[in-house]
């Protein structure tokens, strides 16, 4: 699910480097999302509404799965555990996504490129 990337992600590092960010967490997308970029941390929650998979960019499937997250901070670092309330995987709804185009693609190929190279 490209387009869910925050558009203005350099911006954001740009604001935090140099400062004591450690982590972003933010949520939610329907899916749970944990990736890092340099040294922070960046997890996405999943909804405790339903889960989506968007595996297929052009069509997405709707389960009745659904989570949170429990974050701890200690002296050892961060850690993140995702906590299941339900593993539906009937799916209940699915729908088209005919056209994509609704982000700059050049935004995409940028991150497709650095994390390749």
């Amino acid at each position: 699910m490209a387009y869910s990337i925050l558009q203005n992600g350099d911006d954001l590092m740009n604001v935090i480097h140099g400062s004591n960010v450690q982590a972003i967490f933010s949520g939610h997308v329907h899916f749970a999302n944990t990736y890092q970029i340099g040294d922070i941390l960046n997890v996405v929650a999943d909804s405790t509404a339903y889960h989506i998979n968007c595996s297929n960019a052009h069509e997405h499937f709707v389960t009745d799965a659904t989570a949170y997250n429990v974050i701890h901070l200690d002296e050892q670092g961060i850690g993140v555990e995702q906590r299941p309330l339900r593993l539906g995987s009937t799916t209940i709804n699915r729908f088209k996504i005919p056209n994509t185009g609704f982000v700059d693609q050049a935004l995409i190929m940028n991150e497709i490129n650095r994390v390749l190279s």
